[in-house]
């Protein structure tokens, strides 16, 4: 009879080397190839929700200026109540010296997944008193009506934030949830940015912020995401 020779101790011990070897070199691999698919993920939900946005903000725009006007230059304060985006100053305001203040403002949108709501740059839900910000039927209206645009795009939990300037939409960011530490961004990315660290004091700021709060209801300043605003020459 033949006898049936089996693999020797040394050679397991080999064989379980080399796996563990690959393994070694496969699990770090793999787990930067699943972090930079989920990056690219919310990159794109990033640009679908920016594009949505603005067009939803013309709407506004077009609807909101002629109250704006009428506030500016009549003081008609029944006018507040069709403003969202910023109280402007009346023309007759003794501190305003007969200057029209420039409507749209700078303002912030966040989605929480379920419901949107105005809010500061640090995330905090705007309360009527705030700097060039009212409480009025427009802006409940324009809360659900902002976030229902995007819905009908982007449809899911997706948590985002909006940084609007002079009716146009500067930069959005976005995550799975509140807390992921995966943070997409348009249209800047945070690994463009990342590509650039070291070489503008912009990137330097905006990677330290990334790194400090990986929220993206608190993520700021913004307007280091919005690539029209980054300095590569500093």
């Amino acid at each position: 009879m033949r006898t049936k020779k089996g693999f020797s101790l040394i050679e397991l011990i080999i064989v379980l080397a080399i796996i563990g070897i690959l393994l070694a070199i496969l699990i770090p691999s793999w787990g930067y190839y699943m972090s930079q698919a989920r990056y690219k993920a919310q990159n794109s939900k990033a640009k679908i929700i920016f594009n949505a946005a603005q067009s939803k903000i013309l709407d506004i725009s077009a609807e909101e200026r002629k109250y704006v006007n009428q506030y500016i230059q009549n003081g008609e304060t029944s006018a507040l109540n069709n403003i969202y985006t910023h109280v402007p100053t009346p023309m007759n305001d003794s501190l305003n010296n007969n200057k029209i203040d420039t409507p749209g403002w700078e303002w912030y949108y966040y989605w929480d997944g379920k419901k949107g709501m105005r809010v500061d740059a640090d995330g905090n839900k705007l309360a009527s008193g705030a700097t060039g910000y009212t409480t009025s039927t427009a802006i409940d209206r324009y809360d659900v009506e902002l976030g229902r645009e995007i819905m009908k795009i982007l449809d899911d939990t997706t948590v985002y934030k909006i940084y609007v300037k002079d009716y146009q939409v500067q930069s959005v960011v976005c995550s799975r949830f509140a807390n992921d530490r995966f943070i997409g961004s348009y249209p800047m990315s945070i690994n463009k940015i990342r590509d650039m660290d070291g070489l503008t004091s912009a990137a330097d700021d905006l990677i330290d912020e990334v790194t400090d709060n990986q929220k993206v209801k608190g993520a700021k300043p913004m307007t280091l995401f919005d690539s029209d605003t980054l300095d590569l020459t500093t």
